[in-house]
C-alpha cells in the first residue's frame, strides 16, 4: 500500500506541531505526558532568578518543575511572588513541610526543594506550603561585608578628618622641618647600613681568629669539666672531716689556754707568777750589772797563789 506525498507531508506536519506544542508546554513547566498533576503553591519575597520549568527536588531527586510565577494577590504579602509547581510523581508529606529556594552550586540555576515533614495532616494537591530562602555564598558574603562597609566608611571619614587636622597644624615651616627629619632619618639608616657592612667585613676578616677563640673556650670548658670530674672522684668528705677535726682540736687547745689549764695556760693567765718572773729578771739584771762593775768583789785569783789568813 502506497501513501501519497500529500499524506506523508500531512503526517509530518502533525508530528511537528505536536512536538512543538509539547515542547512549548514543557518549557512553561507543563509536562503533557506526566502521570500526575499534583500542584502546590508557595511564596517568596524575591525569587532571585527562579523561572518556570525550574526543577523541583526532594532529597536531591528531581520530582517536578515550576509551572508559574505570579505576584501575590494577598494584601498582607504585597510585592511577594507566588510560585506554583507540579510534581510528576506521587509523594506523601505533611502540610508542615517547607519549600526551600536555593542555588545549584556557586553560579548554578535557581531551584526549589521540598523539605518533607511527616508530622500532622498530609498535604493535598493545591495546598499552600511555607517558603524558605537559602542564602547563597554571594548573599552570605554581602551580608557579612555590609557591617564591615559601614565601619570602613566611618574609619575613612575619621582618617580624612585627621589628615585635614594635620594639614592645618603643620604649617610650611613645620612641613619643612618634618622633611628634614625624614632626610636625617634616611642618612641615619644609610650610616647604619655602612656600619653593618663594616661589621660584616670585620667578621669575615677575623673569622679564623674567632674560630680559634671558640676552640680555646671549648678546650677550657673541657679542662674545667675534667677538673670537676676529678673533684667528684676525690673523697672530699674525708678531707672535710679531717679539717673539721683539726679545727675542733685547735678550738679545744685555745679553750684550755684561755681557761688557764696546763703550763702554758698558767703562764698566760697567772698574774702573780708573771710578777715573780719579772722581779727575778730585774734582780738578775742588777746582779749582772754589779758583777760587771766590781768583779773583784765576787772573784779572787793570784798568779802565785795567796796565803790564806789564819782565823783565830
Amino acid at each position: 500500500m502506497k501513501f501519497s506525498r500529500e499524506f506523508k507531508t500531512g503526517i509530518a506536519s502533525i508530528l511537528v506541531i505536536a512536538i512543538f506544542v509539547w515542547g512549548f508546554n514543557y518549557l512553561k513547566g507543563k509536562n503533557l505526558f506526566a502521570g500526575t498533576s499534583d500542584t502546590y503553591t508557595t511564596s517568596y519575597p524575591d525569587v532571585s532568578g527562579l523561572s518556570t520549568s525550574s526543577p523541583v527536588t526532594i532529597n536531591g531527586v528531581i520530582v517536578g518543575q515550576v509551572t508559574s510565577i505570579n505576584f501575590s494577590k494577598n494584601p498582607e504579602k504585597k510585592g511577594w511572588l507566588d510560585v506554583e509547581f507540579r510534581l510528576n510523581k506521587k509523594f506523601e508529606f505533611s502540610k508542615q513541610s517547607e519549600v526551600k529556594l536555593y542555588s545549584d552550586g556557586i553560579i548554578g540555576e535557581k531551584m526549589i526543594a521540598i523539605l518533607p515533614s511527616y508530622e500532622g495532616a498530609l498535604a493535598e494537591p493545591g495546598d499552600f506550603l511555607k517558603g524558605k530562602v537559602e542564602s547563597d555564598i554571594f548573599s552570605s558574603i554581602t551580608n557579612q561585608l555590609n557591617p564591615l562597609q559601614g565601619i570602613v566608611e566611618g574609619l575613612v571619614k575619621k582618617l580624612d578628618k585627621t589628615v585635614s587636622g594635620l594639614n592645618e597644624v603643620l604649617d610650611t615651616e613645620s612641613q619643612k622641618n618634618l622633611k628634614n627629619s625624614f632626610t636625617n632619618l634616611n642618612a641615619t639608616i644609610a650610616n647604619f647600613q655602612a656600619i653593618s657592612s663594616d661589621v660584616d667585613k670585620l667578621i669575615s676578616s677575623n673569622n679564623q681568629k674567632f674560630s680559634k677563640i671558640i676552640s680555646n673556650l671549648e678546650s677550657g670548658s673541657n679542662t674545667f669539666k675534667n677538673l670537676s670530674n676529678e673533684l667528684e672522684k676525690a673523697d672530699l668528705s674525708s678531707v672535710v672531716a679531717d679539717i673539721k677535726g683539726s679545727l675542733d682540736s685547735l678550738n679545744s687547745t685555745l679553750s684550755k689556754l684561755d681557761s688557764g689549764k696546763g703550763t702554758t695556760g698558767k703562764l698566760m693567765n697567772d698574774e702573780e707568777l708573771y710578777q715573780n718572773l719579772t722581779n727575778a729578771s730585774k734582780e738578775l739584771e742588777e746582779l749582772l750589772r754589779e758583777v760587771k762593775t766590781n768583779p773583784k768583789k765576787f772573784v779572787h785569783f793570784s798568779v802565785f797563789g795567796k796565803k790564806q789568813k789564819q782565823v783565830d
